[in-house]
């Protein structure tokens, strides 16, 4: 009976966890505040002493620390993927648990996270078809369980939704407040920038207007119709 009450327990907060990681999933608007919120859930999964989350660039050559929980900075540039510990997780695909005692792992770079690391469980986030990150979770003192690497994948995939949500509202963000031919901040952009003025300016500096008319723009748009017109402002943009 306590065998199976406990295995219920667990099994209801890794519900209740991973209900929680839902909802942050379609309320952040910040992937740092995405990261520090899954952080503090993933806790009740699997225990950690440091969170740290690993972001690859767009060829997936390189890697460099993002962000960390508790909060605190690694110091770490850009570095070559292949030459990283996190390669290791990549390449299996899917969670993992390693130790850096492996010798299999000796001769990767463990810096990137945190010099006193001694075993990891990691999982690659896949944004769309790329690897996108690796969500680590670190500990500075041999465990000698395995984590709940199941667990971990189904993180990951949340995480990876959030990413792209996080990606889609950044460039819907930014159609809104940006000309879609030129890519100069358009009308609204500039009233906000206005009301924020109005509100009051916090730092010393100063603002300026600038007005740019285009002289004889309106008869591409009258004789020649409209996208005429847009063709003729991206030229004389360029």
């Amino acid at each position: 009976s306590a065998t199976l009450y406990h295995q219920a327990t667990e099994r209801a907060s890794h519900i209740q966890a991973l209900s929680n990681l839902a909802r942050i999933v379609a309320s952040v608007v910040d992937l740092r505040e995405a990261f520090a919120a899954f952080a503090e859930e993933v806790r009740w999964l699997i225990p950690f002493d440091r969170a740290v989350m690993l972001l690859l660039d767009e060829s997936e050559q390189e890697v460099q620390p993002y962000a960390t929980y508790p909060e605190e900075s690694l110091h770490i540039s850009r570095t070559p993927l292949a030459r990283s510990i996190a390669s290791a997780t990549i390449e299996a695909g899917g969670a993992v648990f390693l130790r850096r005692s492996d010798e299999a792992y000796a001769h990767l770079d463990w810096e990137i996270l945190g010099p006193d690391v001694t075993e990891v469980a990691a999982v690659p986030v896949r944004n769309g078809v790329r690897t996108a990150a690796v969500f680590a979770l670190v500990h500075t003192a041999a465990v000698g369980v395995t984590p709940d690497l199941n667990a971990l994948d189904e993180v990951a995939g949340l995480l990876g939704v959030t990413i792209e949500r996080l990606r889609l509202y950044e460039r819907a963000e930014y159609s809104a407040n940006h000309d879609l031919l030129t890519g100069l901040p358009n009308y609204r952009f500039l009233q906000e920038r206005l009301y924020n003025l109005r509100a009051g300016i916090s730092a010393p500096g100063e603002s300026a207007v600038l007005m740019v008319d285009m002289d004889g723009l309106k008869i591409f748009n009258d004789t020649l119709g409209h996208e005429a017109g847009d063709q003729e402002i991206g030229r004389a943009h360029v």
